[in-house]
């Protein structure tokens, strides 16, 4: 990124984004079947690297302010976003439903996410402040 350049916009001073390296297509795409999800093999190109990290770090992004997880088994996919927890079931019907405290919040994150949920107080506190 030693080509960038800051520009001020409305927002204030905010980076160029500089040219990716000569050479680099990100439209160059390989893919394989896994469990009947297609999967894309590629690195991560320098754009999709600089979205990542302005993504997972900022302040106000929901991977900072909420607590999110995923697990796939097989015929399967569990999904938690904060207290909304949904299994989808392959070629079946989505259950859905509202963990309404810490305790089911631990219980469901060690028995469907297979997660080892330590016993501590302040993550007791911050399960009590998920909406």
């Amino acid at each position: 990124m030693a080509d960038a350049v800051q520009r001020r916009g409305r927002h204030g001073v905010r980076p160029r984004l500089p040219r990716p390296p000569d050479g680099e297509n990100p439209s160059r795409r390989r893919s394989v079947e896994v469990e009947g999800h297609r999967v894309l093999l590629r690195s991560s190109s320098w754009i999709e690297t600089l979205a990542n990290s302005a993504l997972s770090t900022h302040p106000r992004s929901h991977f900072r302010a909420g607590l999110i997880a995923a697990r796939s088994a097989p015929g399967l996919r569990c999904t938690l976003r904060n207290r909304q927890f949904a299994v989808h079931h392959r070629g079946g019907p989505t259950e859905r439903r509202v963990l309404t405290s810490s305790q089911e919040l631990r219980q469901t994150l060690e028995r469907d996410f297979l997660l080892a949920v330590p016993d501590a107080p302040e993550l007791d506190a911050a399960f009590d402040r998920l909406t």
